[in-house]
């Protein structure tokens, strides 16, 4: 990823229907970003997107109550899918999946090398657990705090960059 001079990083993060981990995961880096003067410098927009989105849904009533834990609000999310248009203008587009990465890189190769799972990018190798199938309040706090986990090494790993 090149951030260039400006300094103008659009960050785009991924699952499969955008109700639960990339919501969660965009709205938990905005609020790190808005704590830290230098990421806020840099990082000039945060998006969320699913493979599989249904426009318009909500985000899942149990990430709305995980995140209302933590202090975050999901209440206004609206689902989206993913789109030439949204892969195109984002800098760095972040999946919870390496199978969600390949369906996004076979349908705009063009984008390739800005599309990594979100653990890929901060070097690891491991996949964002999708909470959804299990439908418990532990299973969304477990996401929300391995979200937080690869969200601290993502802001420490642009930090880094700049």
């Amino acid at each position: 990823m090149n951030c260039g001079e400006d300094h103008d990083l659009k960050i785009l993060f991924v699952c499969s229907g955008n109700t639960c981990r990339s919501p969660m995961a965009a709205a938990m880096f905005r609020e790190l970003v808005k704590r830290d003067s230098k990421l806020s410098a840099l990082v000039t927009k945060i998006d969320s997107a699913g493979t599989g989105a249904r426009a318009g849904d909500s985000a899942a009533v149990l990430a709305k109550k995980v995140m209302d834990e933590r202090g975050i609000c999901l209440e206004g999310h609206v689902a989206k899918p993913i789109s030439r248009q949204l892969v195109t203008v984002h800098d760095l587009v972040l999946t919870m999946t390496e199978r969600q990465k390949r369906r996004i890189v076979a349908s705009y190769p063009e984008a390739a090398e800005k599309v990594f799972t979100l653990a890929e990018y901060v070097g690891e190798d491991a996949e964002i657990d999708d909470p959804m199938p299990y439908g418990t309040i532990y299973a969304y706090q477990s996401c929300a705090a391995q979200l937080e986990r690869y969200l601290n090494k993502l802001a420490t790993r642009l930090r880094m960059e700049l």
